[in-house]
Order: C-alpha cells, then sequence, then structure tokens
C-alpha cells in the first residue's frame, strides 16, 4: 500500500478495509517462480501534497505461505520463495522549481520494525516446538 502524508492512494494484492495485521491476498500460483506482485505507475495527486515536506510509506504485507512452497521431505522445514519483499520502489518527479530535495532527516518520531518478518518466523518456531 502506498501512502503520503498519512492518506492512502494506492493498493495492491490487499482487500479494501483490510484492518493492520492482516495478511494480503493469497498467492494465486503454486509456482513461486512465477509469483511475483507489482504494483505499478502510482500517479501521486497533487492533492494529497503539501507545502514544504511530504512523507511518503510504502507497506508490505505478507501473504499465507502456499502449501507447494514448503518442502518437509528433508526433516526440517525449507521454504521456497518469501511471501514478503519489497524489491524496488522509484520515486520520480518532473522538471521544474516545484520539487526541491530534501537533504536533511525532518525533526520527530519514527518507527521502524526492525524485521517485517519477525511475526512470521515466530509462528514457524511456535508450530515446530509444539509438534
Amino acid at each position: 500500500m502506498v501512502y503520503v502524508n498519512g492518506k492512502e492512494i494506492a493498493r495492491g494484492d490487499v482487500k479494501p478495509n483490510t484492518g493492520a495485521g492482516e495478511l494480503a491476498d493469497d498467492y494465486t500460483t503454486d509456482d513461486p517462480k512465477a509469483a511475483g506482485r507489482t504494483l505499478a505507475d502510482v500517479k501521486i495527486p497533487s492533492s494529497a501534497l503539501r507545502k514544504g515536506v511530504n512523507v511518503l510509506a510504502l507497506e508490505v504485507r505478507r501473504s499465507a505461505m502456499p502449501s507447494a512452497w514448503v518442502d518437509t521431505s528433508k526433516g526440517m522445514t525449507l521454504f521456497k520463495a518469501s511471501t514478503c519483499a519489497l524489491m524496488s520502489a522509484a520515486l520520480t518527479a518532473g522538471t521544474g522549481d516545484a520539487v526541491t530535495p530534501n537533504v536533511y532527516r525532518p525533526a520527530g518520531v519514527y518507527i521502524w520494525n526492525s524485521s517485517i518478518m519477525t511475526q512470521f518466523w515466530n509462528a514457524i518456531m511456535a508450530i515446530r516446538t509444539t509438534r
């Protein structure tokens, strides 16, 4: 999902009104190499921008792990792919004097998740230790 200044402007592979912490849509293929997802060419409306510093946020959610992506044949759990990754992102702007780079970090509090996969791995470890 894409947010500008705290307002959502685009989403992909996540149902509308999905709450925080809920999973993205299930993958539609059993082949992890063919399972890429793309949210491309998101246009930021000028009405979403304000004078001064603007904040762009990208939210990445994992989906459920398809059973075909899990291999337990060697006595351990091996995953053939990850269900959560941001491979690239680019922010571009047209030419002109209206856009200037923000070369200093804005003041304020920032909260970052140390690892987007922490909940996933904790759940896997809980499953393995209860068997």
